[in-house]
């Protein structure tokens, strides 16, 4: 059985320690609002694991603070209550 890649399936750490699996990641803004929709009631003890590849520089507001010419791989944990997305 092959496991499932964090790349395409984030998951949410909730309240009690719960480790939820999410749809697979499509990178549409709708995803983040369906999120929100399923787990904002966790509020500030809601958390989103999310590991993301960028082969160059990102188009929204949150940058990688070292230029490179080379891919990088980020890991997020991402406190839920309060983050925002938002075009450059």
């Amino acid at each position: 059985m092959q496991g499932k890649s964090l790349f395409d399936r984030h998951i949410h750490l909730g309240l009690g320690g719960r480790a939820i699996p999410q749809p697979e990641f499509t990178g549409d803004m709708s995803w983040y609002e369906d999120y929100d929709r399923r787990h904002g009631d966790d509020g500030a003890d809601g958390r989103l694991v999310a590991l993301y590849r960028f082969e160059e520089p990102w188009t929204s507001w949150e940058m990688h603070p070292a230029d490179t010419d080379e891919p990088v791989v980020a890991l997020f944990v991402t406190v839920g209550e309060g983050t925002t997305h938002r075009p450059r």
